[in-house]
């Protein structure tokens, strides 16, 4: 098993206990709340139909949701888009939960292969996901897909987890961390 397959078991383990031990908005876990940014955002689109947003590792439902409540009355969607069936079934629940099934539509996909069209999207979202593509490379063309696939005066709205260390418990010992990268937000007006 080579270093990205590892991470990305370690990955699904942790997220699978995550999802089956958390429960969506509810205090104990990251799933708690969305990030703020991300719903600070959406706002810059009231008023604007047919909005079409996509997020890439979209988990549970931690950010889709509550932006498919926030389009919903405008004829919106959210495009999630996540490698683990679990995500993606919980997602389907608490859409059914939250009464925005119709505005959600799941995705399974490796979000480094994830055919982005261009000019398609008018808020792009990765919170917490770019760091487990495969590569530097993969990385740098996912980020372009995105940027191809915001429409003009769209959003990309980017967060990766950087400085991550993990250390050992029992030796205090520190460990090759299995994430890295940095935070950006980008609005696309170059048109």
């Amino acid at each position: 098993m080579n270093r990205i397959e590892f991470i990305r078991k370690e990955e699904k383990k942790y997220h699978d206990y995550c999802y089956d031990n958390y429960k969506l908005f509810e205090e104990g876990s990251w799933l708690h709340k969305p990030v703020k940014t991300v719903i600070d955002l959406i706002s810059l689109f009231d008023g604007k139909d047919d909005l079409s947003v996509l997020d890439l590792g979209s988990g549970v439902g931690r950010n889709s949701i509550p932006l498919a409540q926030a389009i919903k009355e405008n004829g919106g969607t959210v495009v999630c888009v996540d490698l683990l069936d679990s995500a993606l079934q919980k997602l389907n629940q608490y859409s059914e939960e939250y009464e925005v099934k119709e505005v959600i539509q799941t995705e399974k996909a490796d979000i480094g292969n994830y055919d982005i069209k261009p000019n398609n999207f008018d808020f792009i979202v990765a919170v917490s996901s770019l760091e487990h593509v495969q590569s530097e490379e993969v990385f740098g063309k996912v980020v372009q897909r995105m940027a191809d696939g915001t429409k003009y005066n769209g959003i990309n709205y980017i967060i990766v987890n950087s400085e991550v260390e993990e250390i050992d418990m029992d030796t205090n010992k520190k460990l090759d961390a299995l994430m890295n990268g940095d935070k950006h937000s980008n609005r696309r007006n170059d048109e």
